[in-house]
């Protein structure tokens, strides 16, 4: 949070006036290592602002000292500022609060006071009629709703992640218990358990392999045109296609289907092969 200060001049002069643009401009404390300086003006040019400034008030007609505001931001030791954030702030404020008036903004690179309370305070406490809304609580707010869509896509994802391991489980589990008739007749004609074993883990290997290029193909296809939808709901979602998360689980879908037939097949032949034939029967 920051704060703002009105510096008040005794004198409002046409001298005064561009005494105080002279040094709030000065190239050396107003320039960044980039190459451009951090000068901008609303509804008047910067390099011309005080002439302007004066022109306004002669096409006006306005009679008496010269009437102008010069204002100064400071944050507070710890704040994260940069001058190019302050001086962003800053032309913030002036477009919302003075939309109509001409005002030079310039913010000094090594300014002692970028460091220390801002327009909350202000407009809060000194000045109720003026509203202020900064750049960094806008963008606070959409990273919070960027971190709870996160959260709750994470969450959606392991627990369908999670249905889908425990599915595929199921549907080896069931598969071999179902076939033990069928593994026991096998065997009973010369089929050595390797061999069973092996024909096991290619099924299983084909179910995983098999989620893997049907997902990938729904990825390709449907991707895009779900895109558009959710282009249209949320304007700050865009589409990126990114394979990596299938290709990071391929390994794990290999050892799932490598591991779990062997593993539900050790269950099943604990038993003889007469004792599954007389159960089958």
């Amino acid at each position: 949070m920051a704060t703002v200060n009105y510096i008040p001049y005794k004198k409002q002069s046409a001298f005064t006036l561009r005494g105080v643009i002279q040094y709030a401009c000065l190239k050396n404390k107003t320039l960044l290592p980039e190459g451009y300086r951090l000068i901008t003006g609303q509804n008047c040019c910067a390099e011309t602002a005080a002439a302007e400034f004066l022109s306004t008030k002669a096409q006006h007609k306005k009679t008496g000292d010269v009437q102008f505001y010069h204002y100064t931001q400071s944050f507070k030791v710890g704040e994260n500022i940069t001058p190019q954030t302050a001086h962003e702030i800053a032309c913030e404020f002036a477009r919302k609060n003075y939309p109509d008036y001409e005002v030079l903004i310039a913010t000094h690179t090594d300014a002692p006071h970028i460091h220390s309370h801002f327009l909350i305070d202000y407009t809060q406490n000194q000045d109720p009629t003026l509203n202020y809304e900064s750049k960094a609580t806008y963008a606070a707010e959409f990273e919070g709703f960027r971190n709870m869509f996160l959260m709750l896509g994470g969450a959606l994802s392991f627990i369908v992640g999670l249905v889908g391991i425990l599915n595929f489980f199921n549907a080896i589990l069931t598969g071999i218990l179902t076939r033990r008739r069928e593994f026991a007749m096998l065997q009973s004609i010369g089929m050595t358990g390797k061999q069973l074993k092996t024909m096991l883990v290619f099924e299983g290997l084909l179910y995983a392999l098999g989620s893997i290029v049907l997902s990938l193909l729904l990825t390709v296809l449907a991707g895009p045109l779900l895109s558009r939808v959710l282009e249209g709901m949320f304007w700050f979602y865009s589409y990126r296609l990114t394979v990596t998360p299938i290709l990071i689980l391929l390994p794990v879908f290999v050892l799932l289907g490598t591991a779990l037939p062997l593993l539900s097949y050790r269950g099943v032949a604990k038993q003889t092969i007469v004792e599954r034939l007389r159960e089958a029967e």
